[in-house]
């Protein structure tokens, strides 16, 4: 079974009558679980990151920022005050 990949495996073994569907079934969901907690982890690393890239920027850049992706005065309002507030007491 070396070079058989893991579905063809377990289709073999059922074929033998060594798994059962409820097996199978158990088998995908599990492999479905550590998939979707390596997706969350990168995801998890990625935020962590650009979290840190925002937070390094001063208040002036993060306004500019804002308006470079956003648009000029364009959404994100109670961040554009909290931003602005940052920029007034310094």
């Amino acid at each position: 079974m070396g070079t058989r990949t893991h579905k063809a495996q377990i289709e073999a073994r059922r074929a033998a009558g060594k798994v059962s569907p409820e097996q199978i079934r158990a088998n995908k969901c599990e492999q479905s679980r550590q998939r979707n907690a390596t997706r969350k982890a990168k995801r998890r690393a990625k935020a962590e990151q650009l979290i840190a890239q925002w937070q390094q920027l001063s208040p002036r850049e993060q306004l500019q920022q804002l308006d470079q992706r956003l648009g000029r005065g364009v959404g994100a309002k109670r961040q554009r005050a909290r931003i602005q507030e940052a920029i007034d007491s310094e």
